[in-house]
């Protein structure tokens, strides 16, 4: 723990299920208390003192560990999805040989003046050796491509005309590696230029912001949306945007981010026209649609997980009120 998380141990469990409590605190009539008894400091907190004043519903314990089961059964849908993910990353990243790739940082490193009038750039990340030396040590038979020779679509969003109805806006926060938040979104007019909403199929990239640069997702939802002008969408035929997600948050094409990257600490950028020269692997469509199929099951997943632990707070509030009422 963190001097910023609270910790609850030595439950006891003849009294209390864990599991429910978890389930209690996370509902409204809960975390409604949890609001209530944070201090404002600088920021708010919450104090150990304050947390044990916290009233706890307790049901009788077959109830209790009935709620109790969603909790854990939410948890467990949590680590089928990240054992699905990670084995989805696995896999791409052993067929690229990312896995055995040792990279010794350099004291310093130099690049060819040729290479500097083609790039025109003269920031030294862009000459960084990593991807250098991951391209150099390829598995036999793979090669590498530029990405604008698989894009059809490459075009960053502009800044939304925003209202109380619309289409959904996807900002750097929604695109998490390998996965669209949809939630807390603001609502924007369609753009005027339709091949700039986000479809179904699209590949979504980050391009602004130390921490958030070179984020990759796949969207696949079948409702349009609108992306501002911080994301960049990217739009394949003949890449599917799973396979492309995962790839460019492995390590080959964060490599890439770092090179094309351009501004100061402050304010880093990533353009489309840079973006279309990384360098990607089109692999076979077999692997392609392997990788879909663990994402899509990570995916799956994790609604259920989300499913489980909204019925837990829901059974908890039905509860309190039937009792209230009784």
């Amino acid at each position: 723990m963190t001097r910023t998380v609270l910790g609850i141990s030595n439950i006891d469990e003849s009294i209390i299920d864990p599991y429910y409590l978890i389930a209690f605190l996370r509902s409204r009539h809960g975390f409604d208390q949890l609001m209530r008894e944070r201090e404002l400091t600088i920021q708010y907190q919450l104090t150990l003192e304050r947390t044990r004043k916290i009233r706890v519903f307790l049901p009788e314990r077959p109830i209790q560990k009935m709620v109790g089961d969603m909790v854990r059964g939410y948890y467990k849908c949590l680590r089928d999805s990240l054992r699905s993910s990670d084995a989805a990353q696995q896999i791409l990243e052993s067929e690229l040989g990312l896995d055995k790739l040792t990279f010794q940082k350099p004291m310093g490193y130099t690049a060819r003046f040729s290479n500097v009038e083609t790039s025109r750039r003269l920031d030294p990340e862009h000459y960084y050796p990593a991807f250098e030396a991951f391209a150099n040590s390829l598995p036999p038979g793979i090669s590498l491509s530029p990405l604008n020779r698989h894009l059809t679509f490459c075009q960053r969003g502009q800044q939304p005309v925003y209202s109380a109805t619309g289409l959904r806006v996807i900002n750097s926060k929604h695109v998490q590696p390998n996965r669209v938040l949809l939630e807390d979104n603001r609502f924007a007019a369609a753009n005027l230029d339709s091949k700039l909403q986000i479809r179904h199929s699209d590949t979504l990239l980050n391009g602004t912001g130390r921490g958030t640069l070179g984020r990759a997702a796949p969207y696949l939802v079948d409702e349009p949306a609108v992306p501002d002008n911080h994301v960049t969408i990217l739009r394949s035929n003949d890449l599917d945007p799973v396979y492309l997600s995962l790839y460019l948050n492995s390590a080959a094409g964060q490599m890439q981010v770092e090179m094309f990257q351009r501004g100061t600490s402050g304010q880093l950028e990533l353009y489309p026209f840079d973006i279309r020269k990384f360098l990607v692997w089109p692999a076979p469509e077999s692997l392609q649609q392997e990788l879909r199929r663990l994402h899509d099951q990570a995916a799956a997943a994790e609604r259920e997980s989300r499913r489980l632990l909204e019925q837990a707070k829901s059974r908890v509030e039905q509860l309190i009120e039937e009792a209230a009422r009784a």
